[in-house]
């Protein structure tokens, strides 16, 4: 139920995060804290649904998350898709990338990776994080495009640049290894630092390895 209490801050935020509040939203969203705080889980989602069905980008993303994951609610996948869909269909970025997701896996929807690569593509065009990894991800492995390790490494830096940790990660491995662009292992350094800052085990290893073997590259 975590993520569930989660959602309901998200949302109560999302809420405020504009000049003039959706007091109407801030209602609807402390009565569905109330059931939560309750126990009345089922309650406290119902009133999130309802507003969602008014057409809010972000709370129909959390919905879908809620579906996908299980929480509060029955786990649904094909709901979690529908609702990731009407959220994605309004502009919303990580729901985009869920979106293509679950048409990479074939969650709640037939697998398509042509569509899960338009959803992602849509995703990168917003400079969210997971679709420009993924997108990195889908051309450094030539997966239903050409292969293009440039255009991998480019997308990697931009995610990894807004906060993503297993971007970071890449960037370590490709600097580390001079995959796809010169061997700097001072750079390598750099966002193995930054990814093992997020918790990354692999990261901290590399770390490690580059530091043991050539501690200059790590003063």
């Amino acid at each position: 139920m975590k993520l569930f209490a989660v959602v309901i801050l998200s949302a109560t935020l999302a809420a405020c995060a504009t000049k003039s509040p959706d007091y109407e939203l801030l209602k609807a969203y402390n009565r569905a804290r109330f059931a939560y705080d309750a126990g009345d889980y089922e309650k406290s989602f119902r009133v999130l649904l309802a507003q969602a069905e008014k057409g809010d980008a972000r709370l129909q993303f959390l919905i879908g998350a809620l579906y996908e994951s299980g929480s509060g609610v029955k786990l649904n996948w094909a709901e979690a898709a529908k609702w990731y869909r009407k959220s994605a269909d309004l502009g919303h970025a990580e729901a985009m990338s869920r979106l293509a997701r679950l048409y990479t896996y074939g969650y709640g929807v037939e697998r398509n990776r042509a569509k899960a690569l338009e959803w992602y593509q849509a995703s990168a065009e917003k400079d969210n994080p997971t679709g420009l990894y993924e997108l990195a991800r889908i051309y450094e492995r030539g997966d239903g495009v050409q292969k293009d390790p440039v255009r991998a490494v480019q997308l990697y830096k931009k995610s990894a640049e807004n906060g993503h940790a297993y971007a970071q990660l890449a960037l370590g491995r490709i600097y580390e290894n001079g995959d796809f662009a010169t061997k700097d292992l001072k750079e390598a350094v750099k966002w193995y630092r930054l990814a093992s800052d997020q918790g990354i085990s692999d990261a901290k290893y590399g770390i490690e390895f580059i530091c043991e073997d050539q501690p200059v590259y790590c003063e």
